[in-house]
């Protein structure tokens, strides 16, 4: 079985839990493995992950995601977040 013929015939809500759970652990890679800048803290870890998290809501509210994951983004660059 195709990998585009077992993601459309899975449950969607196991879709976005999968991608979630591959965004976050994507986006925590920094916070694992630092840089020479040091290790960032907790409030950058979570101003990253909610760039991440709300993706398991994008399809019962994509806009209230879109919107979430920007001020997350936004937030997270502020206050020097990586990722």
């Amino acid at each position: 079985m195709s990998l585009a013929r077992l993601v459309r015939t899975t449950n969607p809500y196991v879709v976005d839990a999968a991608i979630t759970v591959f965004v976050l652990i994507a986006v925590s890679v920094p916070f694992v493995l630092p840089g020479p800048g040091g290790e960032p803290g907790p409030l950058a870890y979570l101003l990253t992950a909610g760039t991440a998290v709300p993706l398991i809501w994008r399809r019962r509210v994509p806009l209230t995601v879109l919107l979430v994951v920007a001020l997350a983004t936004i937030a997270g660059k502020a206050a020097d977040a990586p990722g």
